[in-house]
């Protein structure tokens, strides 16, 4: 099969909570709506791919030890008198039962769809991935595990020079800390500006360091740039560094909160428009 696909419905048991924004029960009504297209089936090329929780090992990639115990016995009821230092607790980060599965459940689909990627996939989509914003060792924007930076990990590790394209309304900030330093990664984000909303990075002087010096670009965006800003950022900054670098895969984080109506971010981007930047690096 050349295209793979998570399959979200063993996710779906997780919750945040009643009165979190991030609902992952979005995740089934969106795959519900996938098969209603008839775009799941084996007959459309389509290979699905089980959630598999990712190893310490794996994890440990980023993530620091003491990092994970913690969110592992967080998650299983423990009492942790120190949360709040490594961003769990918070409204953002909130401990919920086995929240350590959950977030390395969703870390190991998005790698086993990067080692799909190098078995001869075409595309492999992780519906419920992109958590860019978890650090090594604190959660961070509904992120408890960086599964992008993950992935990523496993295609260098299988020497595979990797482009990263970020299009949600917040910057990609836990990506960009992890291969700020690397020339083997090139890290794009497109978003609102950290002037206006979280996590208050990603601006133009943020070029990476070192050897990875000028493979972090950061298009921050003003509130209401819409269909035009993002059309100029693609034609003109993404599109132009993506034939440059010439990556053997693209990594993209597709969040859909640049769109019109959002409750949070303002860049009223619209269906249209989302779309043309999906196709442009497609």
């Amino acid at each position: 099969m050349s295209v793979h696909l998570v399959d979200p419905r063993p996710l779906l048991r997780f919750d945040f909570g009643l009165h979190h924004p991030f609902k992952i029960d979005r995740l089934g009504l969106t795959f519900e709506l996938m098969e209603a297209y008839g775009l799941t089936g084996k007959e459309k090329g389509v290979s699905l791919i089980l959630p598999r929780e990712a190893t310490e090992e794996e994890a440990g990639s980023f993530h620091t030890n003491d990092y994970l115990e913690i969110l592992r016995l967080a998650g299983s009821g423990i009492w942790i008198s120190n949360l709040a230092s490594y961003g769990l607790g918070t409204p953002d980060n909130p401990i919920f039962p086995d929240v350590y599965t959950w977030g390395m459940l969703v870390a190991g689909s998005s790698i086993d769809a990067a080692k799909a990627i190098l078995g001869g996939g075409k595309v492999a989509f992780n519906i419920a991935g992109g958590l860019h914003h978890a650090m090594p060792s604190r959660a961070s924007g509904f992120c408890h595990i960086n599964d992008p930076v993950l992935a990523i990990q496993s295609l260098r590790d299988a020497r595979r020079r990797v482009a990263y394209v970020d299009i949600d309304a917040h910057h990609g900030d836990g990506v960009q800390k992890a291969f700020y330093a690397s020339p083997d990664v090139l890290t794009i984000s497109v978003h609102q500006s950290g002037y206006t909303i979280f996590p208050g990075s990603g601006f133009v002087d943020e070029i990476g360091e070192g050897p990875g010096r000028g493979y972090s670009v950061n298009i921050p965006l003003l509130p209401g740039a819409g269909d035009r800003a993002y059309g100029r950022a693609f034609e003109e900054v993404v599109i132009p560094l993506l034939r440059a670098y010439a990556p053997d895969v693209l990594v993209t984080q597709l969040g859909a909160d640049p769109l019109i109506g959002d409750a949070v971010a303002d860049l009223r981007l619209s269906l249209h428009g989302f779309e043309g930047c999906v196709r442009r690096i497609s």
